[in-house]
């Protein structure tokens, strides 16, 4: 399933480096997690590359419920760059 989720995303198509640096650019605070408005702010950024257009709340709240279900293994609503 992750797999599927990984290529659904495009996830698969990033190097380690371009990871981190897409990370420090939502990561605002530097603390190692995204939460809040930054999780907020991926998630949107991540429907709108997904869908071709401006999600609606709907649909950036589906994205966010998908990925948070696969990626949050802490299950503490916020993600680290481990997870």
């Amino acid at each position: 399933m992750v797999d599927a989720i990984d290529g659904s995303l495009g996830l698969n198509k990033i190097t380690a480096t371009e990871f981190a640096k897409l990370w420090k650019s939502f990561d605002i605070n530097q603390s190692g997690y995204m939460e809040g408005n930054e999780l907020n702010s991926f998630f949107y950024d991540l429907a709108k590359d997904l869908l071709k257009k401006e999600p609606s709340e709907d649909e950036h709240n589906s994205v966010k419920t998908l990925f948070m279900a696969v990626y949050d293994k802490a299950k503490d609503g916020r993600i680290s760059m481990n997870e």
